[in-house]
């Protein structure tokens, strides 16, 4: 460059030469924006070590709507402290609470009250519900049935801990209340806690009468103490109007019948119970514990206790009362039905002759029928008499079959002794149902089936009941003609009374033949003419043989 060319730049430039520095400026800018940049990301990560970012939280949530939200601490429901609830329908959740159940606690129960239409109750021990199939226990709650029980005889069992309860509605959608369709159902739940009571203390030989309540726990406790010098100790239950089972155990009451080794469990009414030095467990002086219970779990069932420190039954107990005899041949027929009864199971039978042979079918008595299977048991069939048609039969009877015949389901039992294997009082008669002849039955004629069904009572033993129908047909079997009938024939009947107009035997209820898909059924009577020639000379009482 010229020198008069330099004089001119500082003459543009005020007087004072300017250096060329735009490459050092950018330099410096860039330190300087690097350097607050560090610091930026300094101050991030310490706010990031500090408290989760605004960012942070809202990815926080996000994630939660794709995965289940833990489940809130569920509301406490405080013993006899009615709590409301809404049920909101749309979201289709479980209303739930938490309930704390005593050790002591032998039932507890929910009550619905205020809710407009009926709701479902689920209960569940130890946690919570995500839906109605994780429930223990499945309830309905309607205007008929508000209470829900669960007890130390339900299944599972009642035990002590923490219980969820939900509200839900499980029924057919959309509700309708007045005429509207609603989107809440309103509640209110009321726990309630049956608590054991204090025992009540027997002496031996006393007879203590009582009832099973199941608004109570249908589990009544009793105390005995039993002395050094006492063999045995033995409980009888008598007068007893439904099912009801007995156990014991020494020190301390035992609530639930699995906890206990000494039991006496059966179909029927009257139990014994004995305790031996060789029981399961073995009996020792001190303090015992007899518990009887319900195994339904519903209504009120009277009884009588006896107990005793011997082998033998108590006295009073050995009394056989003499039955009835009716004039009138339908009642006389209703008196001789009898309940016929193996440690299997019960079903019905018929008085044929004053002197006790039963008239039944095979299937009910063939578990101890057949001779050559040896059995401690000298009479293994139990027989039970109606002594009041609004009661179960009473047991009074033991025998033992004397003759079968398998292929036409047909048996006879020889009543021997009494049901504490007691004589049979001299010259002691039963009523008998009079004979008729089946082969002048014709289609249409009436017919009446007496008998012990399952259907004929809510609770595990039922009172003598008589359905009616008629001749519906004939069917020629290998056995020989059968009798259809549309009379009811249910579990239970088998082995009864099949009779005519005029309260006749005519035959054997013995089967049914039902067809769901066909919305159907028919049941079947074995006719007196299927008796083996030679039964006859043991029914030397009977009036007329077809």
């Amino acid at each position: 460059m010229r020198p008069e060319n330099l004089k001119t730049m500082e003459q543009q430039s005020g007087g004072r030469l300017r250096k060329p520095t735009g490459i050092v400026r950018g330099i410096w800018r860039g330190f300087l924006f690097g350097l607050a940049g560090s610091a930026l990301l300094c101050g991030a990560w310490l706010c990031s070590w500090a408290e989760p970012p605004l960012m942070q939280q809202q990815s926080s949530e996000a994630s939660e709507n794709l995965t289940p939200r833990t489940t809130p601490e569920c509301p406490i429901l405080q013993e006899g402290n009615p709590t409301s609830g809404v049920l909101h329908l749309a979201e289709g959740r479980l209303v739930q609470f938490r309930v704390q159940v005593p050790k002591e606690a032998l039932l507890v129960s929910f009550q619905i009250s205020r809710c407009p239409v009926p709701v479902d109750v689920l209960v569940k021990k130890a946690e919570p519900m995500d839906s109605a199939n994780d429930a223990d226990y499945h309830f309905t709650a309607d205007l008929l049935q508000d209470t829900v029980r669960i007890s130390r005889l339900s299944t599972p069992p009642l035990e002590e801990g923490n219980y969820y309860v939900a509200v839900a509605h499980l029924g057919p959608k959309p509700v309708v209340v007045h005429k509207r369709t609603v989107s809440e159902i309103p509640f209110t739940i009321t726990f309630q806690v049956v608590r054991a009571r204090a025992a009540i203390r027997l002496e031996c030989g006393q007879k203590y009468t009582g009832q099973v309540r199941a608004d109570h726990g249908s589990i009544q406790t009793f105390l005995v103490e039993v002395p050094p010098e006492a063999p045995a100790l033995r409980i009888d239950l008598d007068e007893v109007s439904s099912d009801l089972d007995l156990w014991a155990s020494f020190g301390q009451p035992v609530f639930h019948r699995s906890e206990a080794a000494n039991t006496a469990f059966s179909p029927m009414g009257r139990e014994t119970l004995l305790i031996t030095p060789q029981s399961p467990e073995p009996l020792r002086p001190g303090r015992w514990y007899i518990h009887v219970a319900h195994p339904e779990d519903e209504g009120v069932v009277d009884f009588a206790l006896y107990v005793t420190f011997a082998s033998e039954p108590p006295a009073g107990l050995l009394t056989i009362p003499h039955l009835p005899i009716p004039e009138d041949s339908l009642q006389r027929a209703i008196a001789a039905t009898v309940e016929v009864a193996t440690e299997y199971g019960a079903a019905s039978g018929t008085l044929v002759t004053a002197t006790g042979l039963v008239l039944t079918n095979y299937h009910v008595v063939a578990e101890v029928a057949d001779p050559s299977l040896e059995s401690a048991e000298p009479a293994p069939v139990i027989i039970a008499v109606t002594m009041d048609p609004t009661l179960p039969p009473k047991e009074l009877f033991r025998g033992r079959v004397v003759w079968f015949n398998k292929e036409r389901d047909l048996a006879l039992v020889q009543i021997t002794c009494g049901l504490y294997y007691q004589p049979l009082p001299k010259d002691y008669r039963f009523p008998t149902v009079p004979l008729g002849d089946p082969s002048q039955m014709r289609m249409g004629d009436e017919v009446r089936i007496v008998g012990f069904p399952s259907v004929g009572g809510s609770g595990a033993r039922v009172s003598v009941t008589l359905t009616r129908g008629i001749v519906s047909g004939f069917e020629k079997a290998p056995i020989g003609v059968l009798m259809k009938t549309d009379a009811l024939i249910a579990p239970g009947s088998s082995g009864g009374a099949a009779l005519d107009r005029l309260g006749r035997l005519i035959g054997v209820p013995t089967s049914e033949n039902v067809l769901p898909e066909a919305v159907g059924r028919m049941s079947y009577i074995h006719p007196l003419t299927m008796l083996p020639e030679n039964w006859w000379k043991l029914i030397s009482s009977a009036s007329l043989k077809p």
